[in-house]
């Protein structure tokens, strides 16, 4: 999808900054935490779920 007419404002989105290259300050290693915390409720509904039916 090409982008080709949207503008705002307020827009959070820049094109100079949108590659986590550019500004160097994401870290891969970040990703592992934010998953981890993401992926939290999914984690405690299954063992919800697992306990009531008797698992």
């Amino acid at each position: 999808m090409i982008n080709a007419g949207v503008w705002s404002p307020y827009s959070l989105y820049r094109e100079d900054i949108a590659t986590f290259a550019a500004c160097g300050d994401y870290k891969q290693s970040d990703a592992t935490g934010f998953i981890s915390i993401y992926g939290l409720p999914t984690k405690v509904q299954a063992i919800v779920n697992n306990e009531k039916e008797g698992k």
